[in-house]
């Protein structure tokens, strides 16, 4: 039996210290398990940021998709097939909602257009308007200066939002606006 000195106190070195050391040595080299609590500590945030990065995904797939099919329904009135054929707003609203990758239905339904055109650019209100319930269509005359607006609402993918405390079911508003000069057409 060896006593140490250690700081004034004695020791007994057999006694005190083999028992901690052995049990913190068991401790430490006993891993059966800790990859699986770092894998869900780790995996917990990762999914959450991965989903919210794909509904953000789907939003700007759409806000995408909306601005594509404005330039294309705007075409129809810049070069005057619009007002050849007589199309009202509810055939307008159509060809926007070709191009949005959310259900026909939806996008008719819930879609809110404002076409309106003047002979001079200075008098066009760019301004956006809270009053979504009047719709305006006014295509215009050959060489009129026509904006587009189109305003579509959509719910988020996910209820990730009400984990923090909103208690309404969030809604994004995207939107596309066109801006351009009829063709001189006949």
């Amino acid at each position: 039996m060896k006593l140490l000195s250690n700081t004034g106190l004695l020791k007994y070195q057999g006694f005190l210290q083999r028992p901690f050391t052995a049990a913190k040595r068991a401790f430490v080299k006993d891993t059966d398990g800790a990859t699986t609590v770092e894998f869900v500590i780790l995996i917990t945030p990762f999914l959450a940021f991965l989903y919210m990065l794909l509904s953000m995904g789907y939003l700007y797939l759409n806000a995408t998709m909306l601005e594509d099919g404005t330039q294309t329904a705007g075409r129809q009135i810049r070069i005057g097939a619009v007002a050849n054929s007589n199309m009202q707003i509810s055939d307008f609203k159509k060809l926007i909602c070709n191009s949005v990758g959310i259900s026909q239905e939806s996008c008719l339904s819930d879609i809110k257009i404002d076409v309106t055109s003047s002979p001079d650019i200075s008098t066009l209100d760019t301004g956006d308007d809270d009053d979504d319930a009047t719709e305006i269509f006014e295509p215009g005359d050959p060489s009129d200066y026509v904006i587009v607006k189109a305003k579509l609402p959509m719910a988020t993918v996910n209820n990730f939002f009400k984990l923090f405390g909103s208690s309404s079911e969030t809604t994004f508003t995207i939107s596309s606006v066109l801006v351009f000069r009829n063709e001189p057409y006949e």
